[in-house]
C-alpha cells in the first residue's frame, strides 16, 4: 500500500490538488468486476475507494487511480459541469466513455502511464471503438500541449 500512497501523492501534486480526504480499500463498493478504483464524495469529503482483490497488474491500478484523481481535479477546479454526467450503469459503454469527463480522465491516465511507466494504452483494442479512442487521443494531445510537464 505504501507504493500506492506515494503514487497518489505524486499524481495529486502533478494535478495541484489535495490528496483525497480518505483512501479506503473496499471490494464491495464496485459495481463492475473490472473497476479498480472510484472517487466518491460524502458530506463534502472526497473518498478514493480502491479494490483490494484484483487480478490485474499494478499498472492497471495506477491507470485507475490516475483516472479517478483526474475526476477529483475536474471537480475541484470546476473544469467540467457534472450536472449532466451519468454513471456507467446508466449509459452504454460507448456513451459513457464519450462523456467529456471520461475522455479527459482517460487521456490524463494515458499520459501518466506513459510518463511514469513508459507504457501506452491501446484504447482501440481496450474499448473496441475507434471513434472513442480517437477522441481520447485528441484530448491527450491537448493536455500535453497545454498543461502536462514531463519530468
Amino acid at each position: 500500500m505504501n507504493g500506492i500512497l506515494e503514487f497518489i501523492k505524486e499524481v495529486c501534486e502533478d494535478l495541484c490538488i489535495s490528496i483525497p480526504d480518505s483512501i479506503v480499500t473496499d471490494d464491495k463498493k464496485f459495481n463492475q468486476g473490472t473497476q479498480l478504483a472510484t472517487l466518491a464524495y460524502e458530506n463534502e469529503k472526497s473518498i478514493l475507494y480502491l479494490r483490494t482483490k484484483y487480478e490485474y497488474g499494478d499498472v492497471d491500478m495506477a491507470f485507475a487511480i490516475a483516472h479517478e484523481l483526474r475526476h477529483k481535479y475536474q471537480i475541484d477546479t470546476h473544469v467540467f459541469d457534472f450536472d449532466n454526467y451519468k454513471t456507467s450503469d446508466k449509459l452504454s459503454i460507448r456513451e459513457y466513455n464519450l462523456q467529456s469527463e471520461e475522455v479527459d480522465a482517460n487521456a490524463y491516465a494515458y499520459i501518466v502511464l506513459l510518463d511514469f511507466f513508459k507504457l501506452k494504452v491501446d484504447f482501440k483494442l481496450l474499448l473496441k471503438d475507434d471513434a472513442v479512442a480517437d477522441v481520447i487521443m485528441k484530448r491527450v494531445d491537448v493536455i500535453i500541449e497545454n498543461e502536462y510537464e514531463y519530468e
